[in-house]
């Protein structure tokens, strides 16, 4: 599982299958940080979710979502856009996030607000 103790999804999705509401952490977040309690039987929704770092093999954990303080997504009918999550409040104008936004408008991946 590539997520490892991140949760950053788990709390700014709506999960509705766990009667989460969007920006509320997950009931299934393990209280001793270690990621989701119910990762092998997540929701469908959980499933599906299209989080940018799990979806790249060789990004370094500094870009991890609850590491770097933003998560991207691309979420249906976006048309390959990501939509960008701040993570706890962090502005995302660290540099980091900057960094990894120019290197994918670079390769013409959108990245929007969300």
């Amino acid at each position: 599982m590539k997520c490892g103790e991140c949760t950053a999804c788990c709390t700014i999705c709506e999960i509705k299958e766990t009667n989460s509401p969007r920006l509320t952490p997950c009931v299934n977040i393990d209280e001793n940080g270690l990621g989701c309690k119910i990762y092998d039987k997540r929701p469908m929704a959980c499933r599906k979710f299209n989080c940018f770092y799990s979806g790249q093999p060789n990004l370094p954990e500094s870009l991890r979502p609850d590491m770097l303080g933003a998560m991207l997504e691309m979420p249906r009918g976006m048309n390959g856009k990501y939509v960008a999550h701040r993570v706890k409040g962090v502005d995302l104008n660290v540099p980091e996030f900057k960094q990894l936004v120019n290197k994918l408008n670079a390769i013409n991946i959108e990245v929007v607000l969300g």
